[in-house]
């Protein structure tokens, strides 16, 4: 009796994706659970904070970098400028590194997403430091 080619199960296509929300609760991307502590859980309301500082920082490094590659600036100024914002996006980390998670994952969670927005603007400003370091 000749074999019968088995079939292959048809791959199903894929869910649709759905953009998650940030929210001062709950971290972009964080699966859907409840939350562990209050939506107003100063906790929350100080890395929101931070964040918003980081969201105006960032702002900032894009500006001393245009300022940078166009050397619009002289090189004095721009070495000023940027100590002055290494030294505020590391103060922003550490007010992050303060704020104790104490088990809500929720505080744990936003606390990174905001430490890893600080470290891309730590990292787009350090790009630009060899252009303005002395020799």
């Amino acid at each position: 009796q000749p074999q019968q080619p088995q079939q292959q199960p048809q791959p199903q296509p894929p869910a649709p994706l759905t953009p998650q929300s940030a929210s001062p609760t709950r971290p972009a991307g964080s699966p859907s659970t409840p939350l562990d502590v209050a939506p107003d859980d100063p906790r929350l309301q100080t890395i929101q904070g931070i964040e918003e500082s980081a969201r105006e920082y960032h702002t900032q490094v894009e500006q001393h970098i245009m300022a940078v590659t166009q050397k619009s600036e002289p090189q004095a100024k721009l070495q000023k400028s940027h100590l002055e914002l290494e030294e505020m996006l590391m103060r922003l980390l550490l007010k992050l590194d303060s704020i104790e998670a104490a088990g809500s994952q929720t505080v744990r969670g936003a606390r990174k997403s905001a430490v890893v927005h600080v470290q891309r603007v730590q990292g787009l400003l350090q790009r630009v430091k060899p252009m303005i370091s002395p020799p």
